[in-house]
Order: C-alpha cells, then sequence, then structure tokens
C-alpha cells in the first residue's frame, strides 16, 4: 500500500476517507466518473450510503457499510500482520451488469491526520486457481484439504464465495453434509488445532449442534432447492462451552451444480461476545474450566428443548468421585488441586470432543451429549472408573478412591426436572449398591437392562413386595400382546400378564432368595403359553426384585419335530446350566456340567481340552462311564501341531461331528485320534471374543442323540468357556487375596489355606521370623527403605524354602513352614536361614518347633512360636544394649 502513487495505473480506482475534514476523496477512478466527489459537502458516511444504493447489489449493500464503518477498519487492519484488510462485493459496472470487485483498505494514522486509502480492482479470473488457493490459505490461514483438487470448483467460484466474510468462522460441506474444510477463525472456535479431526463428519457425529435436526433440515434444502439463508440462530459447542450464535449458509457450486454449502457465524461483535461470555465466572469454573452448575442447566435447558421440539434424544450422565471430599479436607489445599486436576482430566475423555461438561459440587460432574450410545457410553464410563480407581498417590499422600456412575435419556424422562431426579435416585442407588467398589474387589458383574431388550429369551424384573413390574424386554411384550413401547410400570404381573386381581396361587415369590436360581414350569393361562422359567431375587433401588429370563416353550413346540427335539436338548442344556450356575465353586459347577451333557447324550466318554502357554493342550476334565479307566492323566501337554485338521474346521463350524470313526480316518489321511476305540465324536470349540480356550470332546455318543448333539453343544460350548473364564478369574481374583501386595508371598489367609492342605503325618518345621530394627529404618530413613528391608528379607527366606512356603504374616513377621524328615534337617535350615540373613544384612528374631500335621489350633500354633520368636528378639536388643554398653 506504500506504493500506491506508483501504481495507480493498475487499479479501477484509488480513493481515501479524510476523516478529520470527514470528506470522500477520489484520487484516481476509472470506475464512474460521478464517483469523483471530492468537491461535494456530503460526509462519508452519507456518500457511502450513496455508493451503496447506486453501485453495491442489494445483497451485498448491508455487509458494504458494515466494511466501511470507521471501528470496523480500525480494529481489523490493526489485528491484521499486513496492516490491510480485503473483502469482494459485487458492484455495478458501466454497462449495467455487476461483476466482483476487491476493496483494499489501509489505516494511516501520522502527521495529525487520520486517513484510510480505499483501493477498488477488479477480480482478475486470469489468475489461476492454485495460485487463488495459496494465497488465501496463506493470507488467511485456511486448512487445506488433502483431497482439495479433487472438488474440481470452477476458476474462483469457492473462493469468491468464502472471501465475503473471511474474518468470521466458515466452514464448508459436501452433498452429504460432511464437513470438508474451515478456516482458522472457526477451528479456534471449536476448540480444533486440526481440521482433519472434523472432516468427513456431519455435526450429528461431532454433536456440535444442540439444534442439529432442525440445522440439517436447512441444509437439505440448500442442497436440494439453492435457497440462502440469514440470520439463523443456533447453539454450538464453542469448545465444551454452549454459545448461541447467528449464521448465514448458502450453496456453492461447480460446473452450474450445487456441491455443497458455505456457512459463516455472526459478525465480530457476537464472537468476541460469546468468548467474553465464557470466560465469565458465571459460566466457567476457574478451577475445572467446566461449567458451573447453573450454566450447565442451561445448557441441558437446550438439550431439552430441542428433544421436545425436534426429537433429537441426548444422554446426560453423572459421576461422583467417592472419599475425594475426604482426601481434600485431609491432606490440604494444595494436593486437594492436584487431586481435583487429575480427576478433571479423566473425566475430559467421556465423549470429548462432543460433549458438555459441568462441575456440580466436590468431586461430582455431569456430562451432556448428543452421543446416545449406552454401550459406548459405558465402556467409557468403565475406563474413567478404572482410571480413578488407580490414583494410588499425590505428591506422596496415598488415596484408594472409587466412582459411581448413572446416566438416564431424554427420552426415558416427562421433562428436565424428571430427568435430574432421575439420575440423583439412580446414582443413590448405586453408590448404595457399593457399585464402584464391587467392580474392582468384588464378585459383582455390572449387566445393564438394555442387555435384555433384544434377547429372544423372555425378560421380566418386579418388586417382591408389590409385585409391579420394573422392567420387560421385548420378547415378553410381544408374548402378551403388548406394544413394544407400552407403559407397564407400576402395573402388577398378576393383573398385566395373568388377568387377575390378586397373585397367582402358585406362585413361586416367597421361595425365592438371592442365593440360587428358582426353575420351574408353568403355563400363562391367559395368553396359553407354557414357559419354563429361572427366577432370584436380586436387590435393587433399596428394595428386593424378582429377576426372571423365562424360555417360551410353546413357541418350539409350534414348530416341527427337529425343533420338538431342539426343544428337548435346550431344556437340558438349561439343566446343565441350572447346575453349574448353582454351585459356588467353578470346578464342581463344571464338572456337574459335562456329567449331565455326557448322560444326555449317552457318550462313553467326555473331556474338557484346555490349552497352554506353550501350544499345546492339556485334559483338565474327564468324565467316563460304568467308572472306566482314567485317560487324563495321559493326556497331557498334547502339541496342538497334532490338532491342526481340528483347529482349522473349528474356523468352519464351532461343533465338528465325526460319525463313523473308521471311515474319517481314511478319508484324512495324517490324522491320528488322542483316544483308541473311537467308533464316533463330537467335539465343540470352547472360545469366546476374547480368546480360544480348547475344546470339549464326546466320545461314542448314542446313534439317536449323535445328530441333535450339534444343537446342545452349541449352546453350552460357549457357557463352558464363560465357566472356563470365571474359574481363572476367580483364581485370580483368591491369589490376589492370599497373595501379600509388597512381597508377592502368600500372606496369612494363604498361609491358614495352605497349611491345613498338609497331609497328615507329615513333619514340619515351623519358623517365625520377625525383622529387627524396621521401626527404626522407617523413622530414620523413610518407609520406602523399611519397603526395600522386608523384600530383601523376603527373598532371602524364599530362596532357602521356596517362594510357597513363606507367609507375610503382618507388618515385618513372617511364618514359614518346610515338609522335613529329621531334626538334623531342621537344624540345617535354621543354621542356613541364620547365615543367608547375616551375610544379607537382614537381622531376623526367630522362633521355631517341629510338628505333625494335621494342625489342629491354627492359632494356638502360631502363638507358640511366636512366644519363641519373641525370646529370640529379646536376646538380640540385650546383646546390642551390652554391645552399646561396651563401647
Amino acid at each position: 500500500m506504500n506504493d500506491i502513487g506508483k501504481s495507480l495505473r493498475l487499479f479501477v480506482g484509488v480513493f481515501f476517507l479524510d476523516y478529520k475534514r470527514d470528506r470522500f476523496v477520489t484520487v484516481r477512478s476509472h470506475f464512474h466518473q460521478d464517483i469523483k466527489i471530492e468537491e461535494s459537502n456530503a460526509s462519508i458516511d452519507d456518500t457511502l450510503e450513496r455508493i451503496a444504493a447506486q453501485y453495491v447489489y442489494k445483497d451485498d449493500r448491508r455487509r458494504f457499510l458494515r466494511f466501511m464503518q470507521k471501528e470496523h477498519i480500525i480494529r481489523e487492519t490493526k489485528a491484521s500482520a499486513t496492516e490491510e484488510v480485503i473483502m469482494y462485493f459485487r458492484l455495478c459496472a458501466s454497462d449495467g451488469s455487476y461483476k466482483w470487485y476487491g476493496i483494499f483498505l489501509q489505516y494511516d494514522e501520522s502527521h495529525d491526520t487520520t486517513n484510510v486509502y480505499v483501493v477498488l480492482d477488479t477480480w482478475r479470473r486470469q489468475v489461476s486457481f492454485a495460485e487463488v488457493e495459496q494465497y488465501y490459505n496463506e493470507t488467511y490461514h485456511l486448512k487445506k484439504l488433502d483431497d482439495y483438487e479433487d472438488i474440481k470448483l470452477n476458476k474462483g467460484e469457492m473462493f469468491d464465495d468464502l472471501i465475503e466474510s473471511i474474518r468470521l468462522p466458515v466452514y464448508w460441506k459436501n452433498e452429504r453434509l460432511e464437513y470438508e474444510g474451515a478456516n482458522y477463525e472457526f477451528l479456534k472456535l471449536h476448540g480444533l488445532n486440526d481440521a482433519q479431526l472434523m472432516l468427513g463428519q456431519t455435526d450429528a457425529q461431532l454433536g456440535w449442534r444442540i439444534d442439529e435436526t432442525h440445522s440439517a433440515a436447512i441444509e437439505h434444502t440448500i442442497i436440494e432447492e439453492g435457497r440462502v439463508f440469514y440470520d439463523l440462530h443456533s447453539t454450538i459447542n464453542a469448545n465444551g462451552y454452549p454459545a448461541s450464535i447467528t449464521e448465514a449458509k448458502f450453496p456453492y457450486y461447480s460446473h452450474g451444480q450445487i456441491k455443497g454449502l458455505i456457512g459463516i457465524y455472526s459478525d465480530d461483535d457476537d464472537i468476541n461476545h460469546v468468548r467474553k461470555d465464557i470466560e465469565m465466572t458465571k459460566v466457567v469454573d476457574p478451577e475445572t474450566k467446566f461449567l458451573t452448575y447453573r450454566a450447565f442447566l442451561g445448557t441441558l435447558e437446550k438439550f431439552d428443548y430441542s428433544y421436545r421440539r425436534y426429537g433429537e434424544d441426548y444422554l446426560v450422565v453423572i459421576l461422583e468421585v467417592n472419599d475425594f471430599v475426604r482426601y481434600a479436607q485431609n491432606y490440604g489445599e494444595e494436593i486437594r488441586a492436584k487431586l481435583l486436576a487429575r480427576i478433571v482430566t479423566i473425566v475430559s475423555q467421556i465423549f470429548y470432543p462432543k460433549a458438555y461438561y459441568g462441575r456440580i459440587g466436590e468431586g461430582r460432574f455431569m456430562v451432556a451429549s448428543k452421543q446416545t450410545d449406552i454401550g459406548a457410553m459405558r465402556k467409557l464410563m468403565l475406563k474413567v472408573m478404572k482410571d480413578v480407581h488407580d490414583i494410588h498417590e499425590i505428591d506422596g499422600c496415598l488415596v484408594d478412591m472409587n466412582a459411581d456412575f448413572s446416566y438416564c435419556k431424554g427420552s426415558e424422562s416427562e421433562d428436565l426436572d424428571h430427568l435430574l431426579r432421575m439420575l440423583n435416585e439412580r446414582l443413590s442407588h448405586a453408590q448404595r449398591q457399593h457399585t464402584g467398589d464391587a467392580i474392582f474387589q468384588g464378585n459383582a458383574v455390572l449387566i445393564t437392562l438394555e442387555q435384555f431388550d433384544d434377547a429372544q429369551d423372555r425378560v421380566i424384573i418386579m418388586n417382591q413386595e408389590k409385585c409391579e413390574i420394573a422392567y420387560m424386554n421385548k420378547a415378553f411384550l410381544s408374548d402378551s400382546h403388548l406394544p413394544l413401547n407400552y407403559d407397564y410400570r407400576h402395573q402388577t404381573c398378576y393383573s398385566l400378564l395373568h388377568g387377575r386381581t390378586s397373585p397367582c396361587e402358585n406362585c413361586d415369590m416367597v421361595r425365592l432368595s438371592v442365593q440360587a436360581f428358582s426353575t420351574r414350569k408353568y403355563r400363562n393361562l391367559n395368553t396359553g403359553i407354557d414357559y419354563v422359567s429361572h427366577s432370584t431375587l436380586i436387590p435393587w433401588m433399596g428394595e428386593h426384585y424378582r429377576f426372571t429370563v423365562a424360555i417360551n416353550l410353546s413357541e418350539y413346540m409350534e414348530d416341527n419335530q427337529a425343533n420338538k427335539d431342539l426343544l428337548y436338548y435346550e431344556i437340558n442344556a438349561n439343566d446343565a446350566i441350572r447346575l453349574a450356575i448353582e454351585e459356588t465353586d467353578p470346578e464342581i459347577g463344571i464338572q456337574k456340567m459335562i456329567d449331565r451333557i455326557a448322560r444326555n447324550l449317552e457318550a462313553e466318554r467326555f473331556f474338557i481340552f484346555e490349552e497352554n502357554d506353550d501350544d499345546t493342550v492339556s485334559c483338565s476334565y474327564e468324565w467316563e462311564r460304568d467308572e472306566g479307566v482314567a485317560l487324563k492323566p495321559t493326556l497331557q501337554r498334547i502339541p496342538k501341531a497334532r490338532l491342526q485338521h481340528l483347529y482349522e474346521q473349528f474356523e468352519r463350524n464351532e461343533v465338528v461331528l465325526v460319525p463313523n470313526g473308521e471311515k474319517y480316518l481314511l478319508d484324512h489321511p495324517g490324522v491320528n485320534y488322542l483316544i483308541d476305540g473311537i467308533k464316533s465324536a463330537v467335539s465343540g470349540y470352547l472360545r469366546n471374543s476374547e480368546r480360544s480356550y480348547g475344546f470339549t470332546e464326546v466320545i461314542n455318543p448314542s446313534p439317536k442323540t449323535f445328530k441333535s448333539a450339534t444343537e446342545l453343544l452349541t449352546t453350552l460350548t460357549w457357557f463352558l468357556a464363560l465357566m472356563l473364564r470365571n474359574r481363572d478369574n476367580l483364581k485370580e481374583m483368591q491369589r490376589l487375596t492370599n497373595e501379600d501386595q509388597l512381597t508377592g508371598v502368600l500372606n496369612r489367609r494363604g498361609f491358614e489355606k495352605a497349611i491345613v492342605d498338609i497331609p497328615e503325618g507329615t513333619t514340619i518345621l515351623a519358623i517365625f521370623a520377625d525383622i529387627n530394627g524396621l521401626k527404626r529404618m522407617n523413622d530414620t530413613y523413610g518407609h520406602k527403605e523399611g519397603d526395600a528391608l522386608i523384600k530383601r528379607a523376603t527373598q532371602v527366606m524364599s530362596d532357602i524354602f521356596g517362594k510357597d512356603h513363606v507367609f507375610r504374616m503382618g507388618g515385618d513377621e513372617f511364618l514359614i513352614y518346610k515338609e522335613i524328615t529329621s531334626e538334623e534337617e531342621a537344624d540345617h535350615y535354621l543354621s542356613l536361614l541364620k547365615a543367608s540373613s547375616a551375610y544379607h544384612q537382614v537381622s531376623l528374631a526367630i522362633g521355631s518347633t517341629i510338628t505333625t500335621a494335621p494342625v489342629e489350633d491354627i492359632n494356638a500354633f502360631i502363638k507358640v512360636i511366636d512366644a519363641k520368636m519373641y525370646e529370640d528378639k529379646g536376646r538380640h536388643y540385650h546383646r546390642r544394649s551390652t554391645d552399646r554398653q561396651k563401647a
């Protein structure tokens, strides 16, 4: 702009606004001679009004006058890196047609003058689109798309439209309403650093608009009809905060056809107002940068309005970090702030960046989103709960927290107040059930009602006291000839399902307990349907509820004979499953289950082979008819390579049938049976979505049950795999329960279990060892060094007696037992222990005794050797005192 005087001939017109004299001055103009109005007495504003009325296209006039305002020019030129601003408008040419012209402005405030230089120039169509794109990206920070050339716009078409409001947030979408690009201002407003995070996604997928359905309807109209919309009001997610904006949307064309649309958010003043609102403490919590409770409720009101008006469902989650307040009070403000920051980081991952976050109290948060996938939400929330549980210390301060949550959809509630009540009631229930703690430490399994919605079996939950129905899945509603959206809540089961005015005489409600399932067959006289049901009591919402899973027998009986056979085996499968789940010990449950399966199939033998880590399989369970010779000991560590043919068939079918054993060997050379005497066999693949466990092997089932074995094993192999997984999980939990976390050896509970398993008559050496000086070590050098001493002492004992024979009884006390054959062997072990502990600079007080299994009174047994240990400890401290006196 400083070289304007040298380049006047290159432009259509050069003017300046003399604000000191309030005059519009023409320096040079090839546009229209009557714009040369230096001698006019009209003010700048009046002149601009006349130019707008006479020469500016009617749809551009408002924007032109705003662009030429002094305040706007000063603000924009000072903010510009080039100290100039540019905007394009359609102006009336001398031939009466409207053409695009660029207006360049530069503000000059020097030598006691206040001028704005105005340069008018045409948009040169001979400039290549690549050059325009490069200039456009470099000047206005547009994020370039990798596949931009694939759009194949006519020269300048998209550029002309976008350039109209380049200083504002601008975006563009394709015909499918997927984002294809955005400028820097747009990305900044939405808290994005890279356009790639939004490309190819719709507003619904991004969760940016509370009124996404209404907005999408307008955008479809633009694509289909080519209409232009101004002053559209919407609420957007501005980097996690709700922002009310005004925008314009219009189509863009390529080769005469609409290829997408462009959107522009409000003017600068509106955007700045939004940003100022976000910064106000009444909207944003200063500690977490989440919305305050009041601001979050305001956002929920918009979500709820959008649902009631347009049917756009939404999801709200409430999360409470239990014990946060207690730790905050105990450890002080600095630790509280750091702990809160850790929690905020964890909470921020819920549906980010497609959600709004609110802090509603100490350790309590809410999240709202258009993402209503319950499965995805629960997966996220379980990770959040785990991450909270995994916080163990803050700057050396130990913490042990868990979190509970609840959720509710807008479609579940009558209004926003009802939704908030439901959220709090559900959260209170979760906390009463200690859900957040149980999933990490107990044997609770989290199952949501949504998981039963589409189940083929009938599922119903009802209150034990009032018999009121709390839940029915779709299959049960269909059996009862009720619509799928029927509101059954607070209706009794006997009135709705059986057409009675009082409870059924044969109701088994009074016989149910929380300890087991009760199975029965019954007929619903109201519908004529026969069922096999499995029922139990579950604690829910502070009361006991009956939980029932039922099989519709009539549904099966209406099919052909094959289905009747299938029904028979389904019943047998359910019986086998019932036997398994009634047992608290999975080992016994699995054995009972295979016993039932083998007897139903009238087999000679039944095996379960489980996979090992070394690519082998081993027989872990065996059933034989008529107490035959056990083969399990000989079926261990079999290479999987020998079973390659079987595993290849498992890839195609979960159950493999061998109707004729001899013929099968002839048809498959190289295949060898693991067991002799196979006439027929049925193999079932044991696997679930997580892993492969192995396979079952049914040997020589009866001919009449052979064909139906597929249906039975298809159901039961999956359940057997589940039982094996639960068995392994239980073993792992028992290991963790019986194991000392610091040292890795067993604890007192582990000792009490191990000591009773020692065979009767075995002579054992029992040693009670106490680490001398541990308290002094902790007090002098800290607990870290004290822990190191404990670990060193543990290693000394484990190296001599074996890790499985060393037990940490608590603090600095250890108990050791070892099977021996003589007192000399006992003396040898004691000498080794004393020598090794001295060598490793571990001082131990040792008490020992020799006894014979079984140990009838464990506490008395421990008391005896504990007393001997304290005698040794007294001698140790006496020696130290004597040594100090001599010194």
